[in-house]
């Protein structure tokens, strides 16, 4: 049976009651760790960790900071570390006796050759962070950049200033990979040589051999022209263990609308993409947009509203399912600040619009101003797209919100899901305020969310579901081998605990299986069975009865 609708309704594993959550992250204790052991919690004054075990127990003690909220918390170093960032600067701790202890801190205002981030100014504080072994990005308030990076044989960090030429404030920065082949050009040359080191033998014995089939079919290597070796479609592979050989490059996006792409470690550039905030059909280099930005003096409103988040992910089945690196893609997704979500695919060098007929904007548009769109860049925000490697064995982009949105693509489209959350009571409150993946023994490859009423779900996304280009969700149930008859849902009516069951979906069906009836050899069982005996013995004829006369006879 297919149940086909819109939106993917996760299945509810656990909920617990919480309150005053902003933004969650579930992290790796060690590198051998199958499953998320720790789930730091943000609130607005104070740091929560869970011991996520058999049973999920706050951790009394550990080298996390915990008076103040945390601004982004991931793994790094193939897991064998965690690094924290929070408002007076960044942690990077290891798992010890059960327990994190820090082994490094990197405070906000000491100097770059102190140890510090080389903030001189009180007022200067982080705006956005973003996380992808083995660096740290971290957006300042005054508009400059640090890189913090990783060092796997000395297991510490150091800290980067680059220096951005380019004029503009700078909106939203992310971390990604060139999954698609984009900026990583290979040269003919190293193609060349790579498939001659490929094919040349390593040994003696092996130009002995190659010698004798050389005589005896009278052939010989010299005249064969190496072949140039195609350009494949497919992905780079998704193994989370050498994310550190991977390259990593940085996207900058503007005020102007103007996205740049920066290569790491040395900050070189690599492509320019203007007009990101006008949404254009095709995104490329070589395109020309006026340029609109926000005015110096905050009075006049700007003509556009500025990017407030970009991410650019692998969008796709992972490597275990199928040929996932082959159907998978290379996304850009855009949230503008008026509330629109967009969604390029990468094509060459170039990305190209996505269509989507889902609406993320609110009903009740707020007036946009320059000094409201200035204050955004001045202080911390939360992101409002998270991307995941492993959900349902599918890698993709959440988008948290009042409207959250997956960006998910089962067949090779990439598309926008929405995601069906309990119905809000209050106005005011927000269906997915923070959101998570996580892997844990009780949900393998699920995911938590925290909804605004103070609850706490850890979820999974329910099995055999696929999604189409326009977003719609068909789930395959198997029932076997049984005739379905009768299908009817079973609306929400009813008290108590009836119509707290049926607050989801709920539907009957009547189904009826095929039964052999009873095999008949034809033989016969001739055999008398003797009658069971109850005790009780027929008196004989004439006989009399003790206890009774001829009286009881007439």
């Amino acid at each position: 049976m297919l149940l086909c609708g819109v939106g993917i309704r996760p299945v509810v594993i656990t909920e617990v009651p919480l309150e005053g959550c902003r933004a969650m992250w579930a992290v790796y204790g060690c590198a051998t760790a199958s499953y998320h052991e720790y789930l730091i919690l943000s609130m607005k004054s104070r740091t929560m960790v869970l011991k996520a075990g058999d049973e999920t127990l706050p951790l009394d003690a550990s080298g996390l900071f915990v008076d103040g909220p945390t601004l982004a918390a991931s793994n790094i170093l193939n897991n064998q570390r965690i690094v924290q960032v929070y408002k007076q600067g960044v942690r990077l701790l290891e798992e010890a006796n059960n327990t994190l202890e820090c082994t490094q801190e990197i405070p906000l205002d000491g100097d770059i050759d102190c140890g510090g981030l080389g903030v001189e100014v009180p007022a200067v504080g982080i705006v956005s962070v973003d996380i992808l072994d083995p660096y740290v990005l971290l957006l300042l308030s005054d508009g400059s950049l640090r890189v913090v990076c990783a060092d796997a044989r000395d297991l510490d960090l150091s800290v980067l200033h680059p220096e951005i030429l380019e004029n503009g404030q700078i909106c939203s920065v992310c971390l990604f990979h060139d999954w698609g082949h984009i900026f990583t050009v290979s040269t003919p040359e190293s193609t060349d040589q790579e498939a001659a080191a490929s094919v040349q033998p390593d040994d003696d014995s092996s130009k002995e051999e190659a010698d004798e089939l050389d005589d005896i079919y009278k052939v010989s290597g010299g005249g064969i022209a190496a072949q140039p070796s195609e350009t494949s479609p497919r992905l780079l592979p998704q193994q989370q263990h050498q994310s550190t050989d991977k390259p990593v490059y940085c996207a900058v996006c503007l005020d102007s609308g103007t996205m740049l792409v920066y290569s790491l470690p040395d900050f070189t550039l690599e492509a320019t993409f203007p007009g990101l905030n006008v949404a254009p059909q095709v995104l490329s280099t070589s395109s020309v947009y006026p340029i609109v930005g926000l005015s110096q003096d905050g009075k006049k409103p700007a003509t556009l509203s500025p990017v407030a988040d970009i991410c650019i992910h692998r969008v796709g089945p992972c490597d275990t399912v199928g040929n996932g690196n082959v159907v998978s893609k290379m996304v850009l997704v855009v949230y503008i600040s008026n509330g629109d979500l967009i969604v390029y695919e990468a094509a060459g060098r170039r990305f190209v619009r996505v269509a989507t007929q889902t609406i993320t904007r609110p009903f009740a548009l707020k007036k946009e101003s320059a000094a409201t769109a200035m204050l955004n860049t001045t202080l911390f925000r939360y992101p409002m797209l998270t991307r995941f490697q492993s959900v349902a064995r599918h890698s993709g982009v959440f988008f948290r919100g009042a409207s959250p949105m997956w960006v998910w693509n089962s067949r090779g489209l990439p598309s926008l899901s929405p995601m069906a959350v309990p119905v809000v009571a209050k106005p005011n409150q927000v269906p997915v305020l923070c959101w998570t993946a996580f892997d844990h023994w009780n949900c393998p490859q699920g995911f938590v969310y925290f909804h605004s009423d103070g609850m706490l779900r850890v979820c999974e996304v329910p099995p055999n579901t696929t999604i189409t280009q326009t977003g719609s969700v068909v789930q395959k149930i198997e029932f076997g081998s049984p005739t379905i008859h009768h299908l009817v849902h079973i609306g929400c009516h009813g008290t108590g605990a009836v119509q707290e069951a049926l607050q989801t979906p709920t539907y009957a069906v009547v189904l009826s299986h095929l039964v052999a009836p009873p095999v008949d050899d034809g033989t016969e069982n001739d055999v008398d069975e003797d009658p069971e005996e109850d005790g009780y013995t027929a008196p004989k004829p004439g006989e009399v009865v003790p206890g009774m006369d001829a009286a009881d006879f007439t």
